[in-house]
């Protein structure tokens, strides 16, 4: 109903960077974390750059082709650069950082530590173990993880679109959605906890999707194989069923899920207008308690909780 803001989407670059080829020890996803947060400040303070400090104290760094070694890491080398971009660093040269690397240093004897622009106040990490040799010594430390991705565009090519019968471990050979694809659209117009409808389940990826999310979500279907199809799906996503996006998002299974049929009301399926239309006729709310339709007691006090419906 409202014009929507769409979120930043990026998607990984072709192949690796091996720029990028320091790896950060004692340094974590939840430091990366805080540390983009203060880089996403307009103005940072010196309480910030304290705090920066401290994560960057406990650092210790080795190759990428040292730590690869020592994980014995010999195939899927990309898969794991890509998995530890966070962790991951390129040193660059810059003058104004130096200037300000030079000055700080002066009483702070860490390897390394974060600086303030004296002009916008932004925040740059940096390492003071320089060579004074070096005409342009690399002093500013670059996150693969902020370098190695890009903004994506109106042609999505990334997303592969074929061999997605079994995906969700239920079989549908016609019409099946990648779950990349329905994440790309969720992401991009949704954040945590948003509402999300599909009016055509099928065989339920935007449910499976929008659990895995963090999202809520309701999903219809008219076909009657719902049942053994969509509801078995989620019942998977549940378990935590490893297919589509959830290697990517490390889904480990969890919550849970309510299903409904709309009730048929019984004297309408034989009239001649059913069997033109192939439509049924569905019970209202309103008409839950009339004594033609002969609905259970354990029916409507299922329907007045789930629709909120008080007893007069």
């Amino acid at each position: 109903k409202n014009l929507v803001t769409l979120n930043i989407v990026k998607i990984n670059k072709g192949e690796w960077d091996n720029e990028y080829n320091i790896f950060l020890e004692n340094f974590t996803k939840e430091d990366k974390k805080i540390i983009d947060d203060i880089f996403d400040k307009n103005n940072t303070t010196e309480e910030d750059i304290e705090i920066v400090d401290k994560i960057l104290s406990r650092i210790k760094t080795k190759s990428i082709s040292a730590k690869m070694k020592e994980l014995k890491i010999t195939t899927d080398k990309e898969v794991w650069l890509y998995k530890n971009s966070f962790r991951i660093i390129r040193t660059a040269a810059s003058d104004s950082v130096k200037r300000l690397v030079d000055e700080k240093k002066k009483n702070n004897q860490n390897k390394f530590f974060g600086v303030i622009s004296t002009r916008d106040k932004l925040l740059y990490l940096a390492k003071s173990d320089y060579s004074d040799e070096a005409k342009s010594p690399r002093v500013q430390l670059l996150f693969a993880e902020n370098y190695l991705k890009e903004s994506i565009t109106d042609m999505w090519e990334d997303i592969v679109t074929t061999g997605l019968e079994a995906e969700g471990q239920v079989m549908l050979k016609n019409g099946k959605k990648p779950e990349f694809l329905i994440e790309r659209i969720i992401q991009l117009s949704t954040n945590k906890n948003d509402l999300v409808l599909d009016f055509h389940l099928g065989s339920g990826t935007t449910c499976a999707v929008a659990h895995k999310m963090g999202r809520r979500y309701i999903g219809i279907e008219q076909m009657d194989y719902i049942e053994d199809i969509a509801v078995e799906r989620m019942k998977k996503v549940i378990e935590g069923e490893q297919g589509g996006i959830s290697k990517a998002l490390e889904w480990k299974g969890g919550g849970s899920f309510i299903y409904a049929e709309l009730k048929e009301i019984e004297n309408f399926k034989d009239s001649p207008i059913n069997q033109l239309n192939k439509n049924m006729q569905y019970l209202p709310i309103s008409e839950l308690e009339d004594e033609e339709y002969a609905v259970s007691n354990k029916e409507i006090a299922i329907n007045k909780k789930f629709y909120g419906v008080e007893d007069e």
